[in-house]
């Protein structure tokens, strides 16, 4: 049993956020700054404002790496183990062999969009390990099945 995740096209979708919001918001202020209307007197008047932006952005910036980080994931599944990869792959490799896992519980949302989205998380040592998600993921059914066979079901005996 060797399986690699494979990414939905919705996943890749994501990718313009993390650079367009920062690129608008800065390209606005700078636009707002070179007129002389009385907003970018009170803006060049108040640092507090851009400082207010700039740490936004960041905050949103960070938000976005964890997301990538832990949920764009690049798995690897073995007969022993599985390897992950944030970032869509190019991130650091994790191994956790499946002897080692706790378990993993399966959550399901209902969102305003869609129909319900399925999260299966898996446990080590009482925390999360990873979470995939099935709108990112086009081979969602068989790396669930693959690691389900594997690993138990939180809460079961």
């Amino acid at each position: 049993m060797n399986s690699n995740s494979k990414f939905h096209k919705y996943a890749y979708s994501l990718l313009w956020i993390p650079v367009a919001i920062p690129a608008i918001v800065v390209g606005c202020g700078v636009f707002l700054l070179r007129d002389e209307s009385r907003f970018a007197a009170v803006l060049k008047n108040s640092p507090n404002v851009i400082y207010l932006v700039i740490a936004t952005l960041i905050i949103m910036t960070g938000f976005w790496i964890y997301l990538f980080h832990t949920r764009m994931l690049q798995l690897e599944l073995s007969e022993h183990s599985i390897k992950a990869r944030g970032f869509y792959g190019r991130g650091g490799m994790k191994e956790w062999l499946f002897y080692d896992l706790e378990g993993y519980s399966l959550e399901k949302h209902a969102q305003k969009n869609k129909d319900v989205v399925e999260y299966l998380t898996i446990w080590k040592g009482g925390k999360k390990v990873f979470m995939l998600v099935d709108s990112y993921y086009s081979n969602y059914d068989d790396l669930k099945s693959a690691i389900t066979s594997k690993v138990k079901l939180m809460g079961a005996e």
